[in-house]
């Protein structure tokens, strides 16, 4: 058999390195600690002392919306009526009925010309204070629009929150989200 690179060897071989390549870098030492003493004496991280400059009360303790106090979410229709959405919330639909998910949600009948609204199209709820847009494996789809006009499908059967401001169409019928005062 020929000897030289190109030989084959026998047994087993360990690859050390790949032609061409720069050789790993010697591992560092790790930096140890600074002792608790200097950490207490070092002035303040400038970045740190930046990022906390506009929330001086950072430690205080800071009161909360009640339950009878939180806003009220509301959807607005084409129509310009405004529906109130509270807890169970809404199901929408050309003629909706609350499905097994969402077996306390109040029927809400839309008028759809186009007919692109399914029978039991999409739940909309209020959960921790969010509202949240369920599509209820419709024919048309559920999407919701955020402010600047970023629209996110609703995966059928999967909550997907909404903001105020933004928009929930299902078909060609399109609301609007509101937060009340």
């Amino acid at each position: 058999m020929p000897e030289g690179p190109s030989a084959p060897t026998q047994g087993a071989s360990l690859v050390t390195g790949i032609p061409g390549a720069n050789p790993p870098a010697a591992p560092v030492a790790p930096v140890p600690a600074p002792p608790v003493e200097a950490l207490a004496s070092a002035a303040p991280n400038p970045l740190a002392a930046q990022m906390f400059a506009e929330d001086e009360d950072l430690e205080s303790t800071r009161m909360s919306q009640s339950q009878r106090e939180a806003k009220q979410w509301a959807v607005v229709l084409d129509d310009g009526r405004e529906i109130g959405i509270r807890g169970a919330g809404v199901v929408l639909g050309r003629l909706p009925s609350a499905p097994e998910s969402h077996p306390t949600a109040a029927p809400l009948a839309v008028d759809d010309p186009y007919k692109s609204v399914s029978k039991t199209h999409a739940v909309v709820a209020v959960e921790g204070g969010m509202l949240w847009v369920t599509d209820l494996h419709s024919t048309n789809g559920t999407k919701v629009t955020n402010e600047i006009g970023e629209a996110t499908s609703c995966p059928p059967g999967v909550a997907v929150p909404a903001g105020a401001g933004w928009s929930i169409s299902m078909g060609e019928f399109t609301m609007r989200v509101r937060l009340g005062e």
